[in-house]
């Protein structure tokens, strides 16, 4: 997360994030209205049959401040802002419409940060890339060989393909043996495979 605030864009998604989330989360009336909010769109959403019911689906939950230590917080905390990110809208607007001179201003400046397609395509990025790392981290935290699934190659590769197969490029034949330059020179036997070597 340090690494981060070098990055311009980063930083100001995270501190918008930030923002958002202790201007939404700053009482408990405003946590009152989100899980009011929430309920409702997941109610209006089963009415359209845009959401599957059952046991342990559709909590209402809160939106999660993230940590300054450990980044799968800010992981958790842009989840919950996808997931919640109507009812959140919705609690923005009330501010700005119902509440007192001294939050609307704040409330306006966090709604119209989120509602840009710069902090959504960001917010969307971050959740892909910060689920993969999570994957990958817990897989290498157990000392898998799997490392191929933690990092997606199927759905990778089938993309990469896909695109080279589009341009009529040649694709590699990933259970062929692979050999460096220097080891081809020299007639050695390889152990490793394309798919590996990638």
């Amino acid at each position: 997360m340090a690494a981060s605030q070098g990055v311009v864009a980063l930083h100001k998604f995270f501190t918008q994030l930030s923002f958002v989330i202790n201007v939404v989360g700053a009482s408990s009336m405003r946590a009152d209205q989100i899980r009011d909010a929430q309920a409702e769109e997941i109610t209006y959403k089963i009415a359209i049959d845009e959401l599957e019911t059952g046991r342990g689906l559709n909590q209402i939950g809160t939106l999660q401040r993230a940590g300054d230590i450990r980044w799968i917080s800010h992981l958790k905390s842009i989840a919950s802002l996808i997931k919640m990110f109507s009812p959140t809208c919705k609690v923005l607007l009330k501010i700005i419409e119902d509440g007192t001179d001294a939050f609307k201003g704040d409330a306006n400046s966090a709604y119209e940060a989120i509602t840009t397609f710069e902090f959504i395509f960001v917010l969307h990025l971050e959740k892909e890339i910060m689920e993969i790392t999570e994957l990958l981290c817990q897989d290498l935290q157990r000392q898998t060989q799997d490392i191929c699934n933690a990092l997606r190659w199927d759905g990778l590769l089938s993309l990469v393909t896909s695109l080279s197969q589009e341009r009529n490029i040649d694709i590699p034949d990933m259970s062929s043996p692979y050999f460096s330059r220097r080891v081809q020179a020299r007639n050695e036997r390889s152990d490793h495979t394309l798919e590996h070597h990638y």
